[in-house]
């Protein structure tokens, strides 16, 4: 199993959406305390989703990196990266 480099620990975390247009990504995540948390992430290129729901941690994924663009994930509570995107900038 890959390790990797968390960026924003959520604890027990769960995503309510997420909504991409054109090369932005923005993740709404209800963290454990019912406070919402928005993630905006600017000059998307990919974006792989395999099923999120629970969200542990924002983790870097630098299979995904492609020259500017660098390659994030959603972890959830079984260390799965569930959700990964690759984008230029991204507000945590």
């Amino acid at each position: 199993m890959t390790e990797y480099e968390p960026l924003l620990p959520t604890g027990d975390a769960t995503l309510r959406r997420y909504e991409r247009t054109f090369d932005q990504l923005t993740l709404e995540l209800q963290l454990w305390d019912e406070t919402t948390k928005i993630i905006t992430a600017f000059g998307v290129t990919k974006l792989i989703d395999v099923g999120t729901w629970e969200v542990d941690a924002i983790v870097r994924v630098p299979e995904l990196d492609d020259g500017e663009v660098l390659g994030y994930g959603i972890v959830d509570t079984e260390n799965n990266v569930t959700l990964r995107f690759g984008a230029q900038r991204t507000d945590l």
